[in-house]
């Protein structure tokens, strides 16, 4: 009873402003609250853009303003540049919208590589409008289950969409080739960058062993960017020197014989690395390096032998050609750069220059 009594002192001492539930403060924190969230969602999409590279901004930008393509068809408004930076442009985003992209990604011809990678970017923004607060845990966890279509799927979509005369091969990909020497292409597989020394990181350590045998893989052995990313240590076997990758886009797994400069460099590397599991190349951040960053490291190395357009796929093209004008039959080149017919390197083979060339007549 006293207790009760005392409470009821309390209340009845209270302010009237506190007693109808009006704050004797003012609005102010309130509104300041408001523009300080605002700002909070706004540098949580500027930090991450800080972190990343102009190559991997670019790219983002490109999948974002295909996306607001998809959302204008259905009649939304989204600028790409709102999505890019304003965490409140995303609000309202659901799986269902993710599934709908997806599709409209198929319809438009797309290559499978291109969607797949087009929907983690957007699943990507979808985690920063989460820690943004626009949000829920709910919804985000739906848009992460959408995924994009793995080898053997893909290869059926491909396969549907070819019976439909619907493309297959539309992405980003440059309209030519950026041609390498054979000079340029020996440089290469020895260029690499010598951080300043007091911004040094653990990781650059061993940028020169890695670039070795990165550029070795691209170089001697045309694997495709993806498949250098998915390379793990156990691939490696240096005592045979072999190395076994998993070709996904045609479904196999090849051995390739480490040729010389790659075989050294990855006997260096691993030795230096002192790892004996997980992924063979790994970025900053401890993680297995992704397909962008290889073609980030590609770019920065080619612009330093004069080749400011260079990517992964130009070096497989040069493999092709240097193949080719060395005389390698072409059932092995085929096998080599793993083409599940003789069609493509026919294709190189007409570029190589000089039509006659390698042709053996009586005389």
């Amino acid at each position: 009873m006293d207790n009760e009594a005392t409470a009821l002192t309390i209340i009845t001492d209270a302010p009237l402003s506190l007693a109808r539930g009006r704050s004797r403060y003012g609005d102010d924190l309130a509104r300041v609250g408001l523009v300080a969230d605002h700002a909070s969602r706004t540098d949580t999409f500027a930090q991450y853009h800080a972190e990343q590279t102009d190559n991997t901004r670019a790219a983002q930008k490109d999948a974002l303003k295909c996306f607001s393509t998809y959302l204008a068809q259905a009649g939304i408004e989204r600028q790409a540049e709102d999505l890019y930076q304003d965490a409140d442009a995303w609000r309202g985003m659901s799986a269902g919208l993710l599934k709908g992209f997806r599709t409209w990604l198929l319809e438009q011809g797309y290559a499978i590589g291109t969607l797949n990678h087009r929907l983690s970017i957007i699943r990507q923004y979808c985690r920063l409008a989460h820690t943004a607060g626009v949000m829920s845990d709910e919804v985000l966890e739906l848009v992460l289950a959408v995924k994009g279509y793995g080898g053997k799927t893909g290869r059926n979509l491909d396969s549907d969409r070819a019976r439909r005369s619907v493309s297959t091969r539309k992405s980003t990909k440059k309209a030519a080739p950026t041609p390498v020497s054979k000079t340029q292409a020996l440089r290469l597989k020895t260029e690499t960058t010598r951080p300043a020394r007091p911004h040094r990181r653990t990781h650059d350590l061993l940028l020169e062993a890695r670039d070795a045998l990165m550029m070795g893989l691209f170089i001697e052995h045309a694997f495709r960017v993806s498949e250098v990313a998915g390379l793990d240590i156990e691939d490696v076997d240096l005592e045979q020197g072999l190395v076994t990758v998993y070709r996904e886009k045609t479904d196999e797994t090849q051995t390739h014989r480490l040729k010389k400069h790659t075989l050294l460099a990855a006997s260096r590397y691993l030795a230096e690395t002192g790892a004996t599991t997980g992924p063979l190349f790994v970025g900053y951040q401890g993680r297995r390096i992704t397909r962008y960053g290889l073609y980030d490291r590609v770019r920065v190395l080619g612009q330093q032998v004069g080749l400011p357009t260079l990517s992964p796929h130009d070096l497989r093209h040069f493999w092709t050609y240097d193949a080719l004008g060395n005389a390698t039959p072409v059932d092995r080149v085929q096998s080599g750069g793993n083409w599940k017919s003789p069609t493509m390197v026919l294709k190189y083979a007409r570029r190589t220059g000089i039509a006659n060339d390698g042709v053996i007549i009586t005389e």
